[in-house]
């Protein structure tokens, strides 16, 4: 494979404008559990976590991973071996996190949808010996127990370390109680000579790049690396480490949740964690009485919270992530809310962002693009005055001014957002999509058929590299790269003349319709763009009357109040007929009351390519 056709790399351009260094080297090279001792050395009475209305600062968070990592050893965990983790979303999970990180073993994040022989083939793959998880899942662990190499298995309450969190029940033989084990144990965790780069902190089983379940090993480097670059993006949230700022990451611990959460902590921000991704009752509730001014939801939680008429505060900032974001909700949240939401781009073999969108900075400023160099040139100010501004903020005099000028400043800067998107006209400087790679990641896009690199403006599959891209796939270093420490990504995207990606769809998905590629994610958000629908998910078909060839078929939710009507399906066609080609005509709608979704909230293609299809265009019979 030949070197980068984008050298010189054209996204080094957008980062001199907004004052982005080239480079974060040197990277440290230090355990995963330094980015939060790290945090709570500086800032040990800020908070970290709020979880069922609970607050967890950042030195008593410390301290407890310290208990569970001398718990951990005391039950004879060692460098080397591997600790499960099945948790939801929770306080306990993070404090796994850095608790197993701290004994040398490494850690793995395990799906809480697995079924039990698929947690026993995961186990046994792993030879994981100690498992953390919910006391209701006890009855399943034990049968598991014996098929297993299972020694030990800590259980813990959903509401522990909540505001509601109840007295330890009973011991139970053959069991130990997480919070019983933290408490026994003094704050002294043992000591392990960690080599960061070589010894693998995290596994994670994913589809990720390649659509066959594979473990991801990742480095102490490599996570605490994509740390360092997300810093180096985003200055100033490093500025403003331990200010009690607070986000809310309503997203699956166990998937890319966890890695938000990691570097979350590494930025020193108030994190809101939620146990049920699928709970958006809760996440308004948590966005309307916290006032988080950060989020970072999935497009299917944006869509659902955008539209929920209970919503009173909108966090200024948003991220949305695991699929390209509708233009419309991107509209809505804009026009009726006043708030901005960027696309980021990651995996898991990633640990985990690859690519942000920092191009949204110019609808928070009057001047667009032109102050976009503004604010790289004063940067450096900005990021040294800023933490003092926010302490005398947080001061009792401060605290009065703010009180006083916030319902002034917010609501403007508020108000200036949605003027922009509500007078329709392109704001200068705005660019949609996926953003810039992150500092030292190397990009380039091959012809999905060819193999040969592509040009600007030219679909292509994404390929990466960069210090935050894992050791390989379990159990073989360097396995899954190119010779020269690429990932091909699976995710089909197209560059532009500035280094702006854009993802059009994933290699699997493509659809073959005469020799002619159809890219699904394109046609999918569309059809979105018709006022009745809520949701689309487009997959190939064999044509009957072309053998090697598709047809595309489109399956369609409504809105909620609509309803399928004779019309409907002229009306999506001319839709589709007046942006894209002929060839991306769907020729078989098919209705559902609910389209499939992932466990990550996205579209699930491969369900939609198991249903039948022998039910025609129109509506799907309710079984």
């Amino acid at each position: 494979m030949k070197e980068n056709l984008y050298a010189p790399k054209p996204w080094l351009n957008f980062y001199k404008k907004l004052g982005i260094p080239e480079t974060m080297e040197p990277y440290p090279e230090i355990p995963l559990h330094q980015l939060l001792d790290d945090t709570a050395r500086e800032h040990p009475d800020s908070t970290a976590i709020i979880y069922m209305d609970g607050e967890i600062t950042f030195g008593r968070l410390k301290k407890e991973t310290e208990k569970l990592a001398a718990a951990l050893a005391g039950l004879g965990v060692r460098k080397g071996e591997t600790v499960t983790i099945l948790l939801p979303t929770s306080a306990q999970f993070a404090i796994s996190i850095w608790g197993i990180s701290r004994t040398g073993a490494t850690q793995l994040w395990a799906s809480t949808m697995l079924k039990e022989m698929e947690l026993i083939d995961l186990l046994n793959q792993t030879g994981s010996k100690t498992i953390i998880t919910l006391d209701t899942n006890l009855d399943m662990i034990r049968v598991i127990k014996a098929r297993t190499n299972l020694k030990h298995v800590i259980i813990t309450a959903l509401d522990d370390y909540s505001a509601t969190e109840r007295p330890l029940g009973e011991d139970i033989e053959g069991v130990f109680r997480f919070r019983k084990l933290i408490a026994d144990h003094p704050s002294v965790p043992p000591r392990v000579d960690i080599d960061p780069k070589n010894d693998c902190a995290l596994l994670r089983f994913t589809g990720g790049a390649t659509g066959i379940p594979k473990g991801v090993m990742s480095s102490h480097f490599n996570l605490t690396a994509n740390t360092r670059q997300i810093q180096g993006m985003l200055p100033i949230i490093g500025a403003v480490k331990g200010k009690n700022l607070v986000t809310i990451v309503p997203l699956l611990m166990f998937h890319l949740g966890g890695f938000t959460y990691i570097y979350m902590t590494a930025l020193g921000l108030t994190q809101i964690l939620l146990s049920d991704n699928r709970d958006y009752e809760s996440i308004v509730n948590m966005m309307n009485t916290y006032r988080p001014f950060l989020s970072a939801l999935v497009p299917a939680q944006w869509m659902k919270v955008s539209a929920d008429k209970r919503l009173t505060h909108t966090p200024l900032l948003g991220l949305s992530g695991a699929a390209p974001l509708p233009s419309d909700v991107t509209r809505e949240i804009e026009t009726e809310r006043g708030g901005v939401v960027t696309d980021v781009y990651g995996q898991s073999e990633a640990n985990c962002l690859v690519t942000a969108n920092l191009s949204i900075a110019a609808k928070l400023l009057p001047g667009g693009d032109r102050s976009l160099v503004w604010v790289g040139r004063t940067m450096p100010m900005a990021v040294k005055v800023l933490p003092h501004l926010i302490d005398f903020a947080q001061s009792r005099p401060g605290r009065m001014i703010v009180t006083l000028l916030k319902p002034i400043f917010l609501p403007l800067l508020k108000r200036g957002v949605k003027k922009k998107a509500m007078s329709g006209k392109k704001v200068r400087g705005f660019k949609e999509g996926v953003g810039t790679p992150l500092p030292d990641t190397d990009v380039k896009l091959l012809d999905v058929t060819t193999g040969k690199e592509v040009g600007i403006g030219e679909p292509g599959e994404l390929f990466y590299r960069g210090p935050q891209l894992m050791m390989g796939y379990f159990p073989e270093t360097g396995s899954g790269l190119t010779e020269d420490g690429y990932l091909g990504s699976g995710d089909v995207a197209i560059m532009d003349e500035d280094g702006f990606f854009r993802i059009v769809d994933r290699t699997k998905d493509m659809i073959n319709v005469g020799g002619f590629k159809v890219y699904t994610e394109v046609l999918d958000e569309a059809l979105r763009r018709h006022p009745s629908v809520f949701l689309a998910g487009c997959v190939g078909v064999p044509d009957p009357a072309r053998p090697g060839s598709e047809i595309v078929k489109a399956f369609i939710q409504l809105k909620e109040g609509e309803v399928p009507r004779p019309d409907l399906e002229k009306e999506l066609t001319a839709l589709v007929e007046k942006s894209l080609s002929a060839y991306y005509k769907p020729k078989i709608y098919v209705f559902l009351d609910e389209i499939p979704l992932s466990n990550v909230d996205k579209v699930n293609k491969l369900a939609l390519r198991e249903m039948t299809g022998n039910h025609g265009a129109g509506q799907i019979p309710k079984s």
